[in-house]
Formats: structure tokens, C-alpha cells, sequence
């Protein structure tokens, strides 16, 4: 991407707010500029530490940090720390630019999607020997294996870069074309904009305290989508979730409504079902808007292309540029300037692909190229599925998925020729394609808010990647080798190990193991999700004006497999920025990104504080009574001679 400076080619509507207009005659280098040593030896020092710190909590307590805030907000604090020092007695001639704690974040993501992905807490402890010892079946040879660095790094290294290439020919429709929200990447990029603002922006109170991370979600997220929550939860908390708890011993059985063979199975069926239905539909729409698009250039080619039909593609086009604002025009042409060759992507992900799919057989002998090769050929469907919800929600359901193919795979394999093993190792595939795309799409729109290449954030997301495949099975190895590592009664009981390798074994038991009508609610849910976003497109291509009122499917299936609760602080949120821009709009528009960052930040940070402590048992307990009580209390001691 060509340097040059901000403002150049774009004019600014003096009445529009504008966070780049602070930005103005700041150089945006060239992408190979933007990555530089100091950003790299910064993460591979605060990675190492924080993923000492990050893979007990991970086991301890399954524990996945929001949006991984508290470790980049540690490694900024003392990059920034560093160049101050270094400028103070004249080392440092260039000052941290923003596109550079883009790529630190991405490099840190990365390093950290190893921890939370790669397996520890479930599915790669699920395949040893110490889980496997505790179960009755599945306790063959080739149901388990022996924990080794050695295998985990060389596993990591072959499942981990494929997801990066998976949705990078789609990027620019769901940032550009869809404008989806990607509501953490969002927060990120104005927490990133507001530090590296200057000083004269930030005396205009340009900044923000902290607070609960749902009200965040509620001030981004546009209204719909907060009412699409609030509709999912009163469905399935109110009405779906009641009925089929008073089905318990009849369509499932007594005490099995938290496994795969009860209430949890409905769950995640009916989830995934309406996820898929969704995200299927925008693949349709899609391949069909691509292969017209394909047609009329032909057309065209052919100088067969009707007057009318050109000038109302060019038209559109430009009509769709004018309705963005000042900012969105410059982040547009900035982010397709740097945008990754299609041919890339394609590539690297057959390379990537075939080269898995070759090699992991050889580390397990239970799971064929066929099955690897199968997981890979749905992992892009299934990539735009859930990134086009993290979009809408800010919610990943990649760990439902790679449930949802522990029980695929382990039907198909079978128990006697080693399902369990090859279900966790399916379901570790499945998670460690989609979330590191996931994290990648989050960061692409971070780069889009930032003006940072989207070469350059991908390299850096790669690095980090190889950076924890190789320290994160180290640290791993290390816990696991604790004396009492494993034992219920020990700091590491290691449950979601356990959790994994239950769903293994009732996998292998094929649809039986389902509760009764899972599959029928499954195909009517997945429907109605069809059903729904044909309404919204019809709408709206036909101008009915219907569409902006009808719910996200996608948004609506989120409290089914969670709970309903989180839905009424997405409500609050969503209220409180109605009622600004009610009072003033323009104030609104520039300062609701900075306030929602700031209170997405204090929620993540809360989150790790109280991960900290969990477990710990308070030196001192303090309670306080009321007068009254206090002296009912002092009179009953009085009564008891010391």
C-alpha cells in the first residue's frame, strides 16, 4: 500500500463527526513498514508470560478471556513505556504508530488462539490416557494417546494456518458489503484510535470510564439486533426450553438433560441448525450475485451489454460510496489498496489443506485423509456461517460446531476403530480452522477502522499463530506433568477434558444417543431461519421497507444455547443510545464508539481479576449487620462465657 497522508483525496462535511479528521497529515506507511521488530519482540515476550498465566486459568476454570483486551492492553502499556523511555534520552527517532499496535494485537491474537483453541482444557486433553482411565468404554489402545510436546506442536502447526486463508476472499463483502458490525473488532479499533489521538482530541473528553461489557455490545450493535435478543430469549427461556424440560423422562431420559443425550442436545442442534440457516443463505446469495456479476462482464466483453444494465451498476456503485461518510470512504479505498490477492488465499489453503490432511493421519492412525479432508471442505461453509454471526452478534459458536462434529465423526468412525480419539481429533480440526478465522475477520475490520493494511495484520496474526504453537504445548506439558494434575479433588480437576471425551463416547453411538425429535426440531429451525432472511432480501430488494424491522435469525439463536440474561444488557445498552441520539445525535455519532470500548475493556479486564480468584479462599470474611442486629448478636454472645 502506497504512503500518504490522510485527508488527500476525500473531502470532509464540516457538519460530520469524524474520528480520521483527528488524523489529518498523519503518514500511513507502506504495509511492509508497518511491521517492525519492536512489535514482534514486545509479543513474543508478553505472549510467553501471559500464556504461563493463560493456560492455568484455561484448565483451571475452561476460562477464554474477552476478546483478549487485558494482554494487549499489558503489552501497549509497556511498548508505549519503552518508546517513552527510548525518546526521552533520544534513541527513538520514529514514535509507535497505530498501525503497529494493530499488528501487535493481531501477533498477540494469534499467540493466544493457541491457548484458547488449540485444545488443553478439552478436546486434546480428552485423547489422553489420564482422561481415558476414568471411563469404562472407550478404554482401548486406540482410543487414547500419550501426551507429548512433541506430536502437539507439529499437530498445531498443520491445523492452525489453514484457517487464515478461509475467509479472505469473502472479507471485503462482509466488511464492505454487508457493513457488519463485528462489534469486539469495533471496540478495539476505538480504544486503538483514542490512544494514539492527539492530545488536543483527548482534552475534548474523548475518552471514557469502564463498565459491563453487554451494554458494549448494545451502544455498537445496531437496534435490531438488540431486539432480535431480547425476541430469542423470551422464545427459547419462555416458552421452547419450559416444554421440553417437562418432556424429561420421556423424550430423553431422567438426568441427562446437561449431556448430548438430553436437554443439551436440543441446544445445540436447534443452534447450530438456525446458525447454519442463515449463514447458507448469504453463501447462496452470494455465489448467485457472483456468477451475474461473471455473466454481465462476458457480456460486456462481448460489447453485448445492454446501455441501461451498465450505467445502473456504475450508478449503484457510486450511490453506495456517496451514502459513506467521510470516514468509511477513506477506510474503504485505504483497505482495498492493501487487500490480499484472491489467488493467495485460494493456495494456501489447498497447500495447507492437502498437506494436513496427509500428515495428521501419521499422528493419528485412527482418523483417515478422508475424514480430515471432509472437515476441510465444510470448514469454509461452516467459517462463513459463523463469522457472518460474530458479525451480527459478536458471538462465535465455533465450539458448538466442533461439539456438533465430535458427534458427526464419531458415528461415522465408530467405537471399536477408534471414534473417540477420532472425534476429539475431527472436533479440535473443525474449532482450529474456524477460530482463528474468526479472530483474523475480527482484526480485518480492526484494520479497516484503523487504516492498517490487511497484508500486514495477516503476517503479523501468522507469526503470533507459530509463536504459540511451538511455547503453548511447552507450558501445557509442564501443567500436565504436575504431580496431582488430573485428580478431582486437586487445583486442576480438569473437567472440560472429562466433558469432551463423555461427548466422544455417546457420539459413537450414532443418532441413537440423540434425544427423541432432535432431528425434526433441527430441520423445522433451519427452515424458519431460511424462511425469515428470504422475507428481509425480498423486502428489500423490492423496496417494501419491512426489512429493517425483521430479527436476525442469527441473533435470535445466540440466547438459546447461552442463556437469556445477557440479552437485557444488550437491551440497556441499546436504549441508552437511542435516548443519546435523541438528545444529540452528532455527540452520539463520535463519542458512543469511544464509551462502549471503554466499558468492553473494563468487562474483560473484571473477567481475568476474577478468574484470578477463582478458588482462593479469603484470608478475612467481613459482614456488616445493622445496629439492631449487632446488638441481638452481641446480647446472645454475652450469654456464652469465653
Amino acid at each position: 500500500m502506497a504512503s500518504g497522508k490522510l485527508g488527500d483525496t476525500t473531502r470532509l462535511n464540516t457538519d460530520e463527526p469524524s474520528v480520521e479528521r483527528h488524523f489529518e497529515g498523519v503518514e500511513v506507511l507502506e504495509w511492509n513498514k508497518q511491521l517492525t521488530a519492536r512489535v514482534f519482540i514486545v509479543c513474543l515476550f508478553i505472549g510467553s508470560f501471559m500464556t504461563i498465566l493463560l493456560m492455568k486459568l484455561n484448565i483451571v476454570t475452561a476460562f477464554i478471556l474477552t476478546g483478549t483486551i487485558p494482554p494487549y492492553l499489558l503489552s501497549l502499556f509497556i511498548l508505549k513505556t519503552w518508546t517513552i523511555i527510548l525518546d526521552t534520552i533520544g534513541i527513538l527517532k520514529n514514535p509507535i504508530t497505530r498501525q503497529e499496535t494493530v499488528v501487535m494485537h493481531g501477533c498477540l491474537v494469534g499467540y493466544f488462539s493457541i491457548v484458547y483453541y488449540g485444545g488443553f482444557s478439552n478436546a486434546l486433553l480428552g485423547m489422553s490416557s489420564l482422561v481415558a482411565k476414568q471411563f469404562e468404554q472407550g478404554r482401548g489402545g486406540n482410543n487414547w494417546t500419550t501426551i507429548r510436546p512433541g506430536w502437539m506442536i507439529m499437530y498445531l502447526f498443520l491445523v492452525n494456518f489453514i484457517g487464515l486463508f478461509t475467509l479472505i476472499p469473502v472479507a471485503k463483502i462482509l466488511i464492505l458489503r454487508l457493513r457488519l458490525t463485528y462489534p469486539s473488532g469495533c471496540n478495539v479499533s476505538h480504544f486503538i484510535n483514542v490512544i494514539h489521538m492527539p492530545t488536543e482530541a483527548l482534552h475534548k473528553r474523548f475518552y471514557t470510564s469502564i463498565s459491563p461489557g453487554q451494554i458494549a455490545i448494545g451502544l455498537i450493535c445496531p437496534q435490531i439486533v438488540s431486539i432480535s435478543y431480547l425476541i430469542g430469549g423470551f422464545i427459547s427461556w419462555g416458552i421452547i426450553w419450559p416444554i421440553f424440560k417437562s418432556k424429561e423422562g420421556i423424550w430423553y431420559p431422567l438426568g441427562k438433560a446437561q449431556t448430548l443425550h438430553g436437554l443439551y442436545g436440543y441446544k445445540i442442534l436447534l443452534t447450530t441448525a438456525v446458525l447454519l440457516g442463515e449463514g447458507l443463505f448469504h453463501v447462496s446469495v452470494i455465489l448467485f450475485k457472483g456468477f451475474h456479476d461473471t455473466y454481465l462482464k462476458k457480456k460486456q466483453k462481448g460489447f453485448i451489454v445492454p446501455l441501461h444494465e451498465h450505467h445502473h451498476r456504475h450508478n449503484t456503485d457510486a450511490s453506495m460510496m456517496a451514502n459513506l461518510s467521510y470516514d468509511d470512504r477513506l477506510r474503504t479505498k485505504m483497505f482495498l489498496k492493501g487487500h490480499i490477492p484472491t489467488p493467495i488465499t485460494i493456495g494456501g489453503f489447498l497447500l495447507t489443506g492437502t498437506i494436513s490432511a496427509v500428515a495428521i493421519p501419521f499422528i493419528f492412525p485412527q482418523v483417515e485423509p478422508i475424514h480430515i479432508a471432509v472437515a476441510y471442505i465444510i470448514a469454509p461453509v461452516l467459517n462463513f456461517c459463523n463469522a457472518y454471526g460474530v458479525g451480527v452478534s459478536d458471538f462465535s459458536f465455533a465450539p458448538g460446531y466442533g461439539r456438533f462434529a465430535i458427534f458427526l465423526f464419531g458415528s461415522w468412525i465408530g467405537l471399536s476403530q477408534g471414534g473417540v480419539l477420532g472425534s476429539l481429533v475431527a472436533s479440535s480440526v473443525v474449532v482450529a480452522v474456524m477460530l482463528p478465522a474468526t479472530d483474523l475477520i475480527q482484526n480485518l475490520k480492526l484494520a479497516y477502522m484503523t487504516l492498517t493494511s490487511p497484508r500486514s495484520l495477516l503476517i503479523g496474526q501468522a507469526i503470533g499463530t507459530a509463536m504459540g504453537c511451538v511455547f503453548g504445548p511447552i507450558v501445557f506439558y509442564y501443567y500436565y506433568n504436575l504431580p496431582d494434575f488430573g485428580q478431582p479433588d486437586s487445583e486442576y480437576p480438569i473437567y472440560g477434558g472429562k466433558t469432551y471425551r463423555a461427548l466422544a463416547i455417546a457420539a459413537t453411538q450414532g443418532s441413537e444417543g440423540l434425544p427423541k425429535h432432535a432431528l425434526l426440531f433441527a430441520v423445522i429451525f433451519f427452515f424458519i431461519s431460511l424462511a425469515l432472511n428470504i422475507v428481509k432480501e425480498l423486502s428489500k430488494s423490492m423496496n417494501l421497507g419491512l426489512h429493517p424491522y425483521i430479527p436476525y435469525p442469527v441473533a435470535m439463536a445466540i440466547p438459546f444455547y447461552l442463556s437469556a440474561n445477557f440479552s437485557f444488557d444488550v437491551g440497556v445498552g441499546s436504549l441508552i443510545l437511542y435516548v443519546w441520539n435523541r438528545v444529540d445525535r452528532r455527540s452520539a455519532g463520535l463519542n458512543v464508539p469511544t464509551v462502549a470500548s471503554g466499558l468492553f475493556a473494563g468487562d474483560a479486564f473484571w473477567s481475568l481479576v476474577a478468574a484470578l480468584l477463582y478458588n482462593q479462599v479469603p484470608p478475612v470474611c467481613v459482614r456488616f449487620f445493622s445496629r439492631e442486629d449487632y446488638m441481638n448478636l452481641e446480647n446472645n454472645l454475652k450469654k456464652y462465657p469465653l
